[in-house]
């Protein structure tokens, strides 16, 4: 593992130059279907950039990895990103808005590449007992991916052209990341949702400090419970801003690419959206059977105490599988953090947010459960994590506090 480590710092540069210059050669084709996305091809990088008309087409390409984005395809999209933002909006070369999808038909983004964050840190875990100290310029991948995904996902919510994210199939942290903080977010009946990283001893990044708490008071229940949501509930919590059936997301895709204008684009959402409402007439869904509860239990209250003992007050079965979840499956550390995470990130913008969450996971780098969690999920798969505290109310203060204070090499966003 050491030396997979070594010879992945040492090549991550000139693999993304290499694969930069592949994907230009996409980027200019113009008979590729946008339907057919399906299977990737081995020749293919791990993001295809196609040019349609004036849309720029982003497409996450790791199917087998349900899509999970690797520091390298952060670092292809941010390249890419970069050169779309300063094209022009009119003219042989112009990019008027972008289109992000995903390969194949289980996953948009199922998040970021945690087994190699996991890796690294062992190593980096290592060279600290040791004595080695690293900079930026020979950053770790247990910071270089952090800082540069939020660079990303802070270009993305600053980006000044419509970016419409095709979120088809699994979307979970990353996921989140490089779709929630664009305009358009297009959920289908096959969309599932989620922020579970309290179940790994870890918390709702990627900017979910400030994307969480703006979500018709549902935030707080997300980013604590990681509950998963599917369908029309992903636009009704405010994750998506549109819900299209999967059958018309071909026919969709092709028309957005034919827009010239955000009017058009607009114009392109509003039609497949009556579409879906004629074929599938809306019913009551999960969220809408069980908003009030979820605000009665989680929104303005404050602390986490106080969510389990409103959780406590409710007959229904749902307030017990959440008091469930809360108390016995997911890190107590990570519950504190997350809550007081998102009480933070009520009054602050975007980029402070990621600056915050930056040093918070500096700080998760050095500590026990993110470790253990992801350990007990994704290496031995026992899912029997021993987390460092045996209950919520075990976590003192001050140990919440240390998460969020200044680390050396701080992100700094403009």
């Amino acid at each position: 593992e050491r030396s997979k480590m070594l010879m992945r710092k040492s090549v991550s540069a000139a693999i993304a130059r290499k694969q930069a210059r592949q994907n230009r050669s996409y980027s200019h084709s113009k008979d590729h279907h946008h339907g057919d996305h399906h299977k990737a091809a081995a020749h293919e990088p791990e993001v295809v950039f196609e040019h349609h008309g004036t849309a720029g087409v982003a497409r996450l390409n790791r199917p087998k990895a349900l899509n999970s984005l690797n520091l390298n395809m952060v670092r292809l999209l941010t390249e890419q990103y970069k050169a779309w933002q300063a094209a022009p909006t009119h003219g042989a070369h112009a990019v008027s808005h972008v289109i992000l999808v995903g390969t194949g038909d289980k996953a948009f983004c199922a998040g970021g590449d945690i087994r190699a964050i996991y890796d690294a840190g062992k190593e980096s875990r290592h060279a600290q007992t040791h004595g080695q100290v690293t900079d930026i310029a020979n950053e770790p991948i247990t910071s270089a991916f952090f800082r540069e995904e939020y660079q990303l996902n802070h270009m993305i919510g600053t980006f000044k052209k419509p970016h419409i994210s095709i979120i088809d199939g699994i979307t979970m942290g990353g996921g989140v990341g490089v779709s929630i903080h664009g305009s358009v977010r297009v959920a289908t009946e096959n969309t599932t949702f989620a922020m579970p990283e309290t179940g790994i001893g870890f918390f709702p990044d990627v900017g979910g400090s400030h994307a969480l708490p703006r979500l018709h008071n549902f935030g707080t229940f997300f980013g604590l419970t990681g509950y998963r949501i599917q369908g029309f509930d992903v636009k009704e919590s405010g994750v998506a801003t549109h819900y299209v059936l999967k059958e018309f997301i071909p026919e969709l895709t092709q028309q957005l690419t034919k827009a010239t204008a955000t009017k058009d684009i607009h114009h392109v959402l509003s039609h497949f959206e009556e579409l879906t409402k004629k074929k599938s007439p809306g019913k009551s869904s999960f969220l809408q059977q069980n908003a009030d509860l979820i605000t009665r239990c989680f929104a303005n209250q404050h602390s986490v105490a106080d969510i389990l003992k409103a959780l406590a007050k409710e007959s229904s079965p749902l307030a017990h599988e959440l008091a469930e979840t809360l108390t016995k499956k997911v890190s107590p550390l990570a519950v504190r953090l997350t809550f007081e995470q998102l009480q933070r990130g009520r009054k602050m913008s975007l980029a402070e947010c990621l600056e915050m969450e930056f040093r918070m996971t500096q700080h998760s780098m050095k500590d026990h459960d993110f470790f253990e969690g992801v350990r007990a999920l994704l290496v031995d798969k026992d899912k029997k994590p021993k987390w460092k505290h045996a209950s919520i109310e075990a976590v003192q203060d001050s140990e919440v506090a240390k998460f969020f204070q200044h680390v050396p090499n701080e992100l700094k966003l403009p």
